[in-house]
């Protein structure tokens, strides 16, 4: 049993493709007469996931994680055996009771489990599968990074671990602190701190976290971070769900990471939030202490405007004539503005307000639903675009 378990191991390496093979390419199962005719070969299999009951009483119902698919005609095929055949709780919880595609090396018949001395259930079974929704397999059978699986929630990591996939989301990067003693405090105690580097992360959009790299490799470099840090991305690489560490044992293996990473670049620009009103802010934003955790790139339409900010700040009477000192917003369609960075970046060249002032401009950028104009202690609270990345003329032909 042992050799014919390695030899199918071996067929399943070497043939480690199938799970990119496009569907014409394979047979597909889904009634009970098609399996005797397709042993031993790799398939995929259509129908309903359901939860396998194990219980040897008759009348009783008994779950311990193994799962089967329910064909059209009602016949049945499990998912693996042995440990194997005890499905994730992810597993699980995203198919139960769904149509899938379940993608492996169908055998006839098999024991899910123990040696044949012990009680147990015979019944067709595909080995080494791998279960996912047909939209997926649609995004797997492509045969370019363009048909890559998207991940864009927490959901698709079960169903996408192992794979190779494009994530997209927002690049985050955060220091790795090594607690060690580097003085005292007055009562004696020990003070303890220490940078040892920066790592990354992709946010998703329900803010799920991605890591990136495992190992020596989350050490991300000085010009990535920079380059890329709060901008939204799409990075190819293999997925895996969970086991994620910094070095050592240090990290939380509960958490998903990228590695063998092929790609980094920003998002398309064409598939990025287009802002027209204030609204948008309003019910895509939650406040937060830091402004790195309450930003998104997006793309701004909207009327470029010089923005007269000492009367604010110092609250001048309206009647006085206006004193522009360079801060600039884009006035979107309810009215509402938006400033062009703030501090010294907030300060715009005299080219780029004569080529653009009282104009219709498309801003693709960093968004900070509550972030400080000025540099220093005198300061007021705006909406502001901060990390511009391009300025241009909007063109309503």
């Amino acid at each position: 049993m042992n050799c014919y378990k390695l030899s199918i191991k071996l067929i399943i390496f070497s043939s480690i493709f199938f799970l990119h093979m496009k569907s014409d390419e394979i047979m597909t199962i889904t009634r009970t007469e098609q399996i005797k005719l397709n042993a031993g070969k790799i398939v995929r299999i259509v129908g309903i996931y359901r939860e396998l009951n194990v219980a040897k009483a008759v009348g009783k119902t008994l779950y311990d994680g193994r799962a089967y698919i329910e064909l059209e005609d009602g016949g049945s095929i499990a998912l693996d055996r042995d440990k194997e055949g005890i499905r994730s709780i992810e597993e699980i919880k995203e198919h139960k009771n769904k149509k899938v595609v379940a993608r492996g090396i169908l055998l006839p018949i098999i024991n899910l489990w123990g040696d044949g001395s012990e009680a147990t259930i015979t019944m067709p079974c595909v080995m080494f599968c791998h279960v996912m929704s047909e939209e997926t397999e649609k995004l797997l059978t492509g045969s370019n990074v363009d048909n890559l699986p998207i991940v864009t929630n927490k959901n698709q990591l079960t169903e996408l671990d192992g794979l190779e996939t494009k994530i997209t989301g927002i690049y985050r990067r955060r220091e790795i602190k090594k607690l060690v003693p580097h003085g005292k405090n007055p009562d004696g105690s020990f003070i303890y701190g220490g940078i040892i580097g920066m790592y990354a992360y992709i946010q998703l959009h329900d803010n799920t976290s991605i890591m990136l790299g495992i190992g020596a490799e989350v050490f991300r470099s000085d010009w990535e971070i920079e380059k890329y840090k709060n901008k939204k991305v799409s990075i190819i690489g293999a997925l895996h769900k969970e086991g994620w560490k910094l070095v050592g044992d240090i990290g939380k293996t509960d958490i998903a990471y990228l590695d063998d990473i092929k790609n980094i670049e920003f998002a398309d620009s064409n598939q990025l939030p287009t802002l027209i009103s204030i609204d948008f802010i309003t019910h895509n934003f939650t406040y937060s202490n830091t402004d790195e955790l309450d930003s998104q790139r997006v793309q701004i339409e909207g009327i470029y405007t010089q923005e007269e900010v000492e009367k604010k700040k110092y609250h001048r009477e309206s009647t006085d004539p206006p004193h522009y000192t360079g801060q600039v917003c884009i006035q979107l369609a309810d009215s509402s503005k938006i400033f062009l960075e703030t501090g010294k970046k907030g300060i715009r060249s005299t080219e780029e307000i004569r080529k653009f002032e009282n104009k219709k401009i498309i801003v693709i950028g960093t968004l900070y639903k509550n972030h400080g104009l000025f540099d220093g202690p005198e300061n007021m609270n705006v909406t502001c675009i901060k990390n511009i990345e391009s300025i241009e003329l909007k063109n309503d032909d």
